[in-house]
C-alpha cells in the first residue's frame, strides 16, 4: 500500500526547513518545479495563492481557486528544468529548460524560458513568464 502522506510530510518538512520558518521563495519554485516535472500537478497547483497573478505575454489572469490553479498547471505543455535561479527576498528570477511532459506535446524542448515569481507565506502570488536570461548562467 503506498505511503504517499508520510513522504509528502517529509517534503513538507524538507521545503520549510523542519521549523516553523516559511520556506524561502526559491525553495518554493524548486519544490513546483519537482512536482511538476514528476506529473504531480495537483502538488504543484497547491503552490499557488487564492488571488495569485499570472501574466503570460499579453495574457494575464488571477487564480481564483484550488480548480483555476490545477486547470493552469495542467495547461503548461513542457515540463520545466530549473537552469539558473536568483532569488532576492520573496521573488525569483529563474530561467528553464523546456523539456517533454507525459501527455503533453511540448513544441519547445530544449528551448529557455523565464519567469519571476513572487512568493507570500510559502505560496506563488506572481508567475510572470518573461524572456530566458542570456548569460548561460547554471545552478
Amino acid at each position: 500500500m503506498p505511503t504517499r502522506l508520510p513522504l509528502a510530510l517529509l517534503a513538507c518538512l524538507l521545503v520549510a526547513g523542519c521549523g516553523s520558518r516559511e520556506p524561502t521563495a526559491e525553495a518554493v519554485v524548486r519544490a513546483w518545479s519537482e512536482a511538476f516535472n514528476a506529473g504531480e500537478v495537483e502538488r504543484a497547483a497547491a503552490y499557488f495563492a487564492t488571488g495569485a497573478q499570472v501574466v503570460q505575454g499579453v495574457r494575464s489572469f488571477r487564480i481564483d481557486d484550488a480548480d483555476e490553479a490545477l486547470a493552469f498547471a495542467r495547461s503548461l505543455p513542457c515540463a520545466r528544468e530549473i537552469v539558473h535561479a536568483e532569488a532576492e527576498g520573496n521573488r525569483v528570477e529563474a530561467t528553464f529548460e523546456l523539456t517533454s511532459r507525459p501527455g503533453r506535446r511540448c513544441e519547445g524542448p530544449g528551448r529557455r524560458t523565464g519567469l519571476i515569481v513572487r512568493v507570500e507565506e510559502g505560496q506563488i502570488v506572481l508567475w510572470h513568464e518573461v524572456p530566458a536570461r542570456g548569460d548561460g548562467a547554471t545552478v
